[in-house]
């Protein structure tokens, strides 16, 4: 997978990413613009790093951006895999 990762970083194709939805219970759906390869083992995504040109970088990295009304502390959020399909991932 990190062979994969690599090879596409230096091609300079990343896939790229958006939520398409969070559902009220906090389920975000997130939507690919390229088909992805579904990974045998979720949590390594969820856990890991990787190396591009001696840079460390996390596999997976969520971002939230606050809002002029954003409560900080509502913002501070831990996720996990529900689902990963080729098109789309639920967190």
């Amino acid at each position: 997978m990190k062979e994969q990762i690599e090879r596409v970083a230096k091609q300079k194709r990343w896939p790229q990413a958006y939520i398409a939805l969070i559902e009220p219970s906090g389920l975000m759906h997130v939507k690919f613009n390229q088909k992805m390869k579904v990974p045998e083992h979720p949590e390594y995504i969820q856990n890991e790093t990787i190396t591009i040109e001696e840079e460390v970088y996390p596999i997976l990295r969520l971002t939230v951006i606050r809002g002029v009304y954003s409560d900080p502390k509502m913002l501070a959020f831990n996720w996990t895999f529900v689902e990963f399909t080729p098109t789309k991932m639920l967190l």
